[in-house]
């Protein structure tokens, strides 16, 4: 009997909740439960946002460092900082990933004259 079959016949009928999708369960249900929790989370979010000097939804969350990505994405600010952050970040990203692709058609042997 493999680890995934026991731990399969370990699991007991629920109602679905939070708590069991973040063990591992991914049942309607459970999806569902999570989905909802996810939605009022980055509502709330949302509502601690303001109008900054020039009109962009600045987040009030006392914990929000501006400036940097991780605000932008998890805290939803969208002010000049954060904004150049998110800019940076992704202008970071599109290069790794370009690096990545030629990476592997070198090495798969594609483009290269023999």
């Amino acid at each position: 009997m493999t680890t995934r079959t026991r731990a399969a016949t370990k699991l007991r009928p629920h109602a679905g909740s939070t708590a069991t999708y973040a063990r591992g369960c991914r049942c309607h249900r459970c999806q569902v439960a999570y989905r909802s929790y996810r939605q009022a989370q980055r509502d709330a979010m949302c509502e601690r946002r303001a109008p900054d000097e020039h009109g962009r939804l600045r987040s009030t969350h006392p914990d929000a460092v501006h400036g940097v990505y991780s605000t932008y994405r998890h805290y939803m600010c969208r002010c000049l900082a954060c904004t150049e952050a998110e800019r940076v970040f992704q202008c970071a990203y599109r290069s790794r990933r370009r690096r990545n692709e030629l990476t592997s058609l070198r090495l798969r042997g594609v483009g290269v004259e023999a």
